[in-house]
């Protein structure tokens, strides 16, 4: 995986994984509700400065009464939003992390500016790396030097590589293909 060959949306490479489609909905979710919630605020701000603009030097400030309602509506709505993006996001991470146990296991060693790739019938391969199709893979990460980090963009998945330690990420790629590492 060493290109991005398959045409990709504006913001991210084409969807190579089924959980990038779950990665994409939750961005899809936060990017639409920070849209409205920033129109809201704005038009908000903006209504609320003209309608209450003072006419004259000599005008006082009208007392504003209290309303329950709109305070516990106004602090309730986002509460709700936020609670659901924090738990699709949790489902996704979830997704993320379990590991199958069925999955094809290779060896990944991290070093200055290379990856070396190990595969279970003892071939290794160094900057390219081949993945069945509708296969769960699972790579065994660690580094000979520093810190790295492994990320899968078509995939939307990564993972930090600490020398002496041993890590693990897995995938299914759905799509056949060149993609990026």
């Amino acid at each position: 995986m060493s290109s991005l060959s398959s045409s990709g949306s504006i913001f991210m490479p084409p969807a190579a994984s089924k959980v990038a489609e779950g990665v994409d909905s939750l961005y899809g979710f936060l990017l639409g509700a920070s849209f409205i919630s920033c129109v809201l605020v704005i038009g908000g701000l903006i209504w609320f400065a003209v309608k209450y603009r003072r006419q004259s030097e000599n005008d006082k400030t009208p007392y504003i009464h209290h309303n329950a309602l709109l305070e516990f509506t106004w602090s309730f709505i986002p509460f709700v939003i936020f609670m659901v993006a924090f738990v699709w996001g949790w489902i996704v991470f979830y997704d993320l992390r379990r590991m199958p146990k069925d999955a094809l296991e290779i060896a990944v060693t991290a070093q200055k500016w290379n990856w070396t790739f190990t595969y279970k019938n003892g071939r290794r391969s160094g900057g390219e790396f081949y993945a069945p199709v509708g296969q769960n893979v699972k790579l065994v990460m660690t580094s000979a030097d520093v810190l790295h980090s492994f990320f899968l963009p078509a995939f939307r998945t990564k993972q930090d590589v600490v020398p002496g330690r041993y890590t693990a990420l897995w995938f299914n790629a759905e799509k056949e293909g060149t993609y990026q590492v």
